[in-house]
């Protein structure tokens, strides 16, 4: 009995390992799913809401084997992945996404957009204002210096809940202001 047991389990440690494929041929299958569902959605416009799903999670499987071996990849496809939430209406999961590239990876040079990003998202889609207002300051506090983003953010503040002829207001005032100087 004990012997068939042991040759049992033998033949499902065997079999378990044959059918386990390596990271290599599971990041190729994975790359390989998202270009081809790419090319069927046609682009950022979405009109199959569950290719987007779909693509999201291959997005998040690829981005965890790429992470090991090449943090930089892993990034661009979770952006991917967020941008393709955005436009398909998939407001939080876009911000999830943002926030994570941010909160795992704050020095890749991409985290400042991630964050900002995760901030525009809370205001323009989601109507957020007080999660856009302290996303956007958070941003400001963490990166100040930050050449594509600050003075997006600092503008973001100002116009933040602002309707649109408010700000047209403030322009024109800005503007006759200068022209008198």
């Amino acid at each position: 009995m004990m012997r068939k047991c042991s040759i049992l389990i033998l033949l499902i440690l065997v079999y378990a390992a044959c059918t386990q494929s390596n990271p290599a041929e599971k990041l190729a299958a994975l790359t390989s799913q998202l270009a081809a569902l790419d090319a069927e959605m046609g682009g950022a416009a979405v009109s199959d809401p569950s290719k987007a799903d779909r693509f999201i999670q291959l997005s998040e499987e690829l981005a965890a084997l790429q992470k090991p071996t090449d943090p930089g990849q892993s990034v661009e496809t979770i952006l991917k992945a967020a941008a393709l939430a955005k436009a398909a209406g998939k407001s939080v999961r876009a911000v999830e996404l943002y926030q994570r590239v941010h909160s795992e990876m704050p020095k890749h040079p991409k985290a400042p957009m991630a964050l900002f990003m995760s901030g525009f998202v809370y205001e323009n889609d989601l109507g957020d204002l007080q999660k856009a207002k302290a996303v956007y300051e958070q941003f400001l506090q963490e990166y100040p210096a930050d050449q594509d983003f600050a003075d997006d953010a600092d503008s973001a503040l100002k116009l933040l809940g602002k309707t649109p002829e408010e700000i047209v207001r403030e322009f024109e005032k800005l503007q006759s202001g200068k022209s008198e100087q």
